[in-house]
């Protein structure tokens, strides 16, 4: 399934450095790199820590956030969702 031409807003991606963003990787209990975190309504639905294609990351995508099915890739994902951290930068 390709959401590109489905005229829904698309996911918003943010890439972390975890050697300089020390504070946000220990707020969000990031344990490896890189790792890809699934979030939707402040809570986080998914943490993918395997290397995946674009392909199968896409299928991820348009399970979470578009309701599409869920890829073989995800069999042994459970419905667990954490609460996103609220994080306070000091500068």
């Amino acid at each position: 399934m390709s959401c590109r031409n489905c005229r829904l807003p698309s996911p918003r991606c943010v890439a972390v450095d975890a050697v300089v963003e020390h504070d946000l990787v220990s707020a969000l209990n990031v344990s490896g790199f890189p790792e890809v975190t699934f979030t939707k309504a402040g809570k986080i639905l998914y943490r993918e820590r395997a290397i995946r294609t674009a392909d199968e990351l896409s299928k991820m995508m348009a399970f979470f956030y578009y309701g599409a099915a869920k890829p073989p890739c995800l069999d042994c994902t459970g419905d667990r969702q954490e609460r996103i951290p609220t994080v306070v930068i000091k500068r």
